[in-house]
Protein backbone atom coordinates (compact mmCIF):
# COMPACT_ATOMS: atom_id res chain seq x y z
CA UNK A 1 0.00 0.00 0.00
CA UNK A 2 1.99 2.99 -1.34
CA UNK A 3 -0.55 5.29 0.87
CA UNK A 4 -3.85 5.45 3.24
CA UNK A 5 -4.83 9.14 3.26
CA UNK A 6 -8.11 10.52 5.21
CA UNK A 7 -8.90 12.71 2.44
CA UNK A 8 -11.75 14.74 4.38
CA UNK A 9 -11.46 14.76 8.21
CA UNK A 10 -14.15 16.24 10.60
CA UNK A 11 -16.41 14.46 12.79
CA UNK A 12 -17.09 12.13 9.96
CA UNK A 13 -15.03 11.06 7.14
CA UNK A 14 -14.18 9.16 3.55
CA UNK A 15 -11.31 6.98 3.61
CA UNK A 16 -9.87 5.61 0.38
CA UNK A 17 -6.78 3.44 0.52
CA UNK A 18 -4.35 4.25 -2.78
CA UNK A 19 -2.15 1.27 -3.78
CA UNK A 20 -0.60 0.27 -6.70
CA UNK A 21 -3.73 -1.28 -8.23
CA UNK A 22 -5.97 1.32 -7.94
CA UNK A 23 -8.07 3.41 -5.48
CA UNK A 24 -10.71 1.98 -3.81
CA UNK A 25 -13.29 4.07 -1.64
CA UNK A 26 -14.00 2.69 1.64
CA UNK A 27 -17.02 4.80 3.12
CA UNK A 28 -18.31 7.90 2.30
CA UNK A 29 -19.17 9.96 -0.61
CA UNK A 30 -16.60 10.65 -2.25
CA UNK A 31 -15.17 8.95 -5.68
CA UNK A 32 -11.47 7.61 -6.56
CA UNK A 33 -10.42 6.87 -9.95
CA UNK A 34 -6.69 6.36 -10.97
CA UNK A 35 -5.69 8.14 -13.81
CA UNK A 36 -1.99 7.44 -13.94
CA UNK A 37 0.52 5.24 -12.00
CA UNK A 38 0.85 7.66 -9.86
CA UNK A 39 -1.92 9.86 -9.48
CA UNK A 40 -5.75 9.31 -8.65
CA UNK A 41 -8.93 11.73 -9.18
CA UNK A 42 -11.10 12.63 -6.16
CA UNK A 43 -14.81 13.48 -6.22
CA UNK A 44 -15.97 14.81 -3.15
CA UNK A 45 -19.41 15.51 -2.08
CA UNK A 46 -20.01 17.49 1.03
CA UNK A 47 -23.21 17.51 2.98
CA UNK A 48 -23.71 21.61 4.48
CA UNK A 49 -27.05 20.72 6.74
CA UNK A 50 -29.65 18.96 7.63
CA UNK A 51 -29.33 16.07 9.99
CA UNK A 52 -29.87 13.10 7.67
CA UNK A 53 -26.05 13.42 7.41
CA UNK A 54 -23.47 14.58 10.26
CA UNK A 55 -21.81 17.56 10.04
CA UNK A 56 -18.35 18.22 9.04
CA UNK A 57 -16.86 20.83 11.10
CA UNK A 58 -14.58 23.62 8.70
CA UNK A 59 -11.66 23.31 10.82
CA UNK A 60 -11.14 20.03 10.73
CA UNK A 61 -11.08 19.92 6.94
CA UNK A 62 -8.10 18.74 4.81
CA UNK A 63 -5.92 18.28 7.77
CA UNK A 64 -5.37 14.83 6.26
CA UNK A 65 -4.98 16.19 2.53
CA UNK A 66 -1.24 16.07 2.75
CA UNK A 67 0.94 18.02 0.21
CA UNK A 68 2.39 14.39 -1.67
CA UNK A 69 -0.76 12.42 -1.55
CA UNK A 70 -1.39 11.21 -4.81
CA UNK A 71 -4.80 12.14 -4.99
CA UNK A 72 -5.73 15.08 -7.29
CA UNK A 73 -9.42 16.96 -6.59
CA UNK A 74 -11.16 16.48 -9.97
CA UNK A 75 -14.83 17.85 -8.39
CA UNK A 76 -16.49 18.65 -5.37
CA UNK A 77 -19.99 19.68 -4.99
CA UNK A 78 -22.61 20.59 -2.00
CA UNK A 79 -25.71 19.39 -1.12
CA UNK A 80 -27.42 21.78 0.93
CA UNK A 81 -30.26 21.22 3.01
CA UNK A 82 -32.44 24.19 2.41
CA UNK A 83 -32.08 26.68 -0.73
CA UNK A 84 -35.72 28.14 -0.76
CA UNK A 85 -36.87 31.76 -1.31
CA UNK A 86 -37.61 31.81 2.62
CA UNK A 87 -34.03 30.81 3.59
CA UNK A 88 -31.61 33.44 1.99
CA UNK A 89 -29.62 33.34 4.82
CA UNK A 90 -29.26 29.92 5.83
CA UNK A 91 -28.87 29.48 1.95
CA UNK A 92 -25.56 31.51 2.14
CA UNK A 93 -24.24 30.23 5.16
CA UNK A 94 -24.08 26.61 3.53
CA UNK A 95 -22.62 27.96 0.26
CA UNK A 96 -20.00 30.25 2.51
CA UNK A 97 -18.76 26.91 4.80
CA UNK A 98 -18.87 25.04 1.31
CA UNK A 99 -16.14 28.30 0.04
CA UNK A 100 -14.57 27.83 3.33
CA UNK A 101 -13.44 24.18 2.97
CA UNK A 102 -12.63 24.81 -0.59
CA UNK A 103 -9.77 27.40 0.22
CA UNK A 104 -8.75 25.64 3.09
CA UNK A 105 -7.84 22.66 1.04
CA UNK A 106 -6.58 24.73 -1.08
CA UNK A 107 -3.81 26.54 0.90
CA UNK A 108 -2.74 22.84 1.17
CA UNK A 109 -2.27 23.17 -2.67
CA UNK A 110 -4.85 21.08 -3.82
CA UNK A 111 -7.81 22.55 -6.10
CA UNK A 112 -10.82 21.30 -7.81
CA UNK A 113 -11.66 21.57 -11.37
CA UNK A 114 -15.24 21.61 -11.44
CA UNK A 115 -17.06 23.00 -8.35
CA UNK A 116 -21.20 23.31 -7.69
CA UNK A 117 -23.47 23.34 -5.40
CA UNK A 118 -26.64 25.34 -7.29
CA UNK A 119 -29.96 22.94 -7.21
CA UNK A 120 -32.94 23.95 -9.22
CA UNK A 121 -33.79 26.43 -6.67
CA UNK A 122 -30.43 27.92 -6.59
CA UNK A 123 -30.16 28.37 -10.42
CA UNK A 124 -33.42 30.44 -10.08
CA UNK A 125 -32.57 32.40 -6.86
CA UNK A 126 -28.94 32.74 -6.18
CA UNK A 127 -26.60 33.60 -9.04
CA UNK A 128 -23.58 33.93 -6.76
CA UNK A 129 -23.77 30.16 -6.20
CA UNK A 130 -23.38 28.87 -9.87
CA UNK A 131 -19.68 28.79 -9.60
CA UNK A 132 -18.71 26.41 -12.66
CA UNK A 133 -21.58 24.68 -13.12
CA UNK A 134 -25.34 24.60 -11.88
CA UNK A 135 -27.29 21.35 -11.50
CA UNK A 136 -31.05 21.63 -11.50
CA UNK A 137 -33.30 18.96 -11.42
CA UNK A 138 -37.01 19.08 -10.78
CA UNK A 139 -36.96 22.74 -12.98
CA UNK A 140 -36.16 20.65 -16.02
CA UNK A 141 -39.26 18.57 -15.59
CA UNK A 142 -41.12 21.64 -15.77
CA UNK A 143 -41.70 21.85 -11.66
CA UNK A 144 -40.21 24.74 -9.36
CA UNK A 145 -38.97 23.70 -5.94
CA UNK A 146 -40.77 25.75 -3.74
CA UNK A 147 -44.42 26.46 -3.75
CA UNK A 148 -43.36 30.23 -2.49
CA UNK A 149 -41.53 30.79 -5.54
CA UNK A 150 -42.59 33.86 -8.54
CA UNK A 151 -43.93 32.27 -11.67
CA UNK A 152 -42.43 35.01 -13.49
CA UNK A 153 -38.64 33.80 -12.50
CA UNK A 154 -39.06 31.64 -15.51
CA UNK A 155 -41.23 30.14 -18.04
CA UNK A 156 -41.45 26.67 -16.56
CA UNK A 157 -43.97 23.88 -18.63
CA UNK A 158 -43.92 20.69 -17.05
CA UNK A 159 -42.50 18.00 -19.51
CA UNK A 160 -45.22 15.48 -18.49
CA UNK A 161 -48.78 15.10 -18.59
CA UNK A 162 -50.83 11.71 -17.19
CA UNK A 163 -54.01 10.47 -18.72
CA UNK A 164 -56.53 7.93 -18.64
CA UNK A 165 -59.77 7.33 -20.31
CA UNK A 166 -63.28 7.14 -19.19
CA UNK A 167 -64.40 3.60 -19.07
CA UNK A 168 -68.16 3.57 -18.45
CA UNK A 169 -70.55 6.51 -17.17
CA UNK A 170 -73.68 6.07 -15.04
CA UNK A 171 -76.66 8.09 -13.98
CA UNK A 172 -76.96 6.93 -10.03
CA UNK A 173 -80.24 8.40 -7.92
CA UNK A 174 -79.28 10.72 -5.19
CA UNK A 175 -78.67 9.04 -1.51
CA UNK A 176 -76.75 6.68 -3.13
CA UNK A 177 -73.45 6.15 -1.60
CA UNK A 178 -70.14 5.92 -3.56
CA UNK A 179 -67.30 3.58 -3.14
CA UNK A 180 -65.50 2.12 -0.24
CA UNK A 181 -66.44 3.47 3.10
CA UNK A 182 -69.50 5.47 1.95
CA UNK A 183 -67.63 8.33 2.50
CA UNK A 184 -69.77 10.26 0.06
CA UNK A 185 -73.59 10.06 -0.46
CA UNK A 186 -74.51 11.56 -3.07
CA UNK A 187 -76.85 14.64 -2.82
CA UNK A 188 -78.42 14.77 -6.37
CA UNK A 189 -79.00 12.49 -9.59
CA UNK A 190 -75.93 12.04 -10.16
CA UNK A 191 -73.35 11.18 -13.43
CA UNK A 192 -70.63 8.91 -12.86
CA UNK A 193 -67.55 8.30 -14.47
CA UNK A 194 -65.24 6.04 -13.60
CA UNK A 195 -61.50 6.37 -14.60
CA UNK A 196 -59.01 3.72 -14.86
CA UNK A 197 -56.38 4.79 -12.23
CA UNK A 198 -55.98 4.39 -8.33
CA UNK A 199 -53.40 4.45 -5.88
CA UNK A 200 -51.62 1.20 -7.24
CA UNK A 201 -50.89 3.79 -10.04
CA UNK A 202 -49.67 6.57 -8.21
CA UNK A 203 -53.12 8.59 -7.78
CA UNK A 204 -53.09 8.80 -4.00
CA UNK A 205 -56.34 7.73 -1.84
CA UNK A 206 -55.77 11.12 0.03
CA UNK A 207 -57.25 12.67 -3.50
CA UNK A 208 -60.44 10.81 -2.63
CA UNK A 209 -63.56 13.93 -2.25
CA UNK A 210 -60.52 16.83 -2.64
CA UNK A 211 -59.55 16.50 -5.97
CA UNK A 212 -60.37 16.66 -9.38
CA UNK A 213 -60.08 15.44 -13.00
CA UNK A 214 -59.63 17.54 -15.86
CA UNK A 215 -61.68 17.68 -18.86
CA UNK A 216 -62.13 19.61 -22.24
CA UNK A 217 -65.37 21.34 -20.33
CA UNK A 218 -63.98 21.74 -17.00
CA UNK A 219 -63.66 19.80 -13.65
CA UNK A 220 -65.15 16.92 -12.44
CA UNK A 221 -64.37 16.45 -8.98
CA UNK A 222 -63.12 12.47 -7.60
CA UNK A 223 -66.37 11.68 -5.68
CA UNK A 224 -66.22 8.55 -3.12
CA UNK A 225 -62.70 7.19 -1.88
CA UNK A 226 -60.37 6.48 -4.94
CA UNK A 227 -59.47 2.81 -5.30
CA UNK A 228 -56.52 0.71 -6.41
CA UNK A 229 -57.56 0.49 -9.78
CA UNK A 230 -59.98 3.32 -10.01
CA UNK A 231 -61.55 6.42 -9.17
CA UNK A 232 -65.19 7.91 -9.95
CA UNK A 233 -65.91 11.41 -10.87
CA UNK A 234 -68.74 13.39 -11.10
CA UNK A 235 -69.27 14.53 -14.62
CA UNK A 236 -73.19 15.71 -14.02
CA UNK A 237 -72.54 18.93 -15.37
CA UNK A 238 -69.93 17.78 -18.11
CA UNK A 239 -72.60 16.19 -20.62
CA UNK A 240 -69.87 16.17 -23.36
CA UNK A 241 -68.28 13.20 -20.92
CA UNK A 242 -69.12 9.74 -22.72
CA UNK A 243 -66.91 6.29 -22.34
CA UNK A 244 -63.57 6.51 -24.01
CA UNK A 245 -63.28 10.37 -23.19
CA UNK A 246 -59.62 11.54 -21.93
CA UNK A 247 -59.63 12.44 -18.31
CA UNK A 248 -56.32 14.29 -17.76
CA UNK A 249 -54.95 13.47 -14.21
CA UNK A 250 -52.12 15.79 -14.16
CA UNK A 251 -51.73 18.23 -17.27
CA UNK A 252 -53.76 21.11 -19.17
CA UNK A 253 -56.57 20.99 -21.70
CA UNK A 254 -57.21 24.42 -23.97
CA UNK A 255 -59.98 25.19 -21.16
CA UNK A 256 -57.80 24.99 -18.05
CA UNK A 257 -54.77 23.05 -16.34
CA UNK A 258 -54.64 20.22 -13.43
CA UNK A 259 -50.92 20.79 -11.93
CA UNK A 260 -49.08 17.88 -10.10
CA UNK A 261 -48.80 21.09 -7.09
CA UNK A 262 -52.41 20.72 -6.90
CA UNK A 263 -52.64 17.19 -5.19
CA UNK A 264 -49.14 18.06 -3.53
CA UNK A 265 -51.39 21.17 -1.81
CA UNK A 266 -54.44 18.59 -0.76
CA UNK A 267 -51.90 16.21 0.29
CA UNK A 268 -49.83 18.70 2.39
CA UNK A 269 -46.44 17.49 0.37
CA UNK A 270 -44.37 18.45 -2.30
CA UNK A 271 -44.73 17.85 -6.13
CA UNK A 272 -41.42 15.68 -6.30
CA UNK A 273 -43.16 12.89 -4.06
CA UNK A 274 -46.28 13.20 -6.48
CA UNK A 275 -44.19 13.06 -9.44
CA UNK A 276 -41.73 10.18 -8.08
CA UNK A 277 -45.06 7.78 -6.60
CA UNK A 278 -46.70 6.95 -10.13
CA UNK A 279 -45.82 3.48 -11.04
CA UNK A 280 -44.78 1.24 -13.91
CA UNK A 281 -48.07 0.06 -13.97
CA UNK A 282 -48.76 3.58 -16.12
CA UNK A 283 -47.66 3.21 -19.86
CA UNK A 284 -44.86 5.88 -20.80
CA UNK A 285 -45.38 7.74 -24.00
CA UNK A 286 -42.29 10.18 -25.09
CA UNK A 287 -42.63 12.54 -27.91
Amino acid sequence: EATSDRLIGGTWTDVAHVTNEGAELVEGSSTVRRINEDAYNLYYMRYSGGSAYKYCETDHVGLHIGPSSPVEGEGAFQHGSVMTVTEEEYTMLQFDRFLDILQRVQTLGHTFAIRHCANSAATLLYPATYLDMVRPGIALYGHFPDGNMDPALCDLQPVMEVKSRVVTVRTVPAGTPVSYGRTNVLQRQTRLAVVPIGYGDGYCRGFSNRLSVLFPGGQAPVTGRVCMDMCMVDVTDLPEVTEGSVAVIYGHTENGEQPVEAGATVMNTISYELLCVLTRRIPRIYR
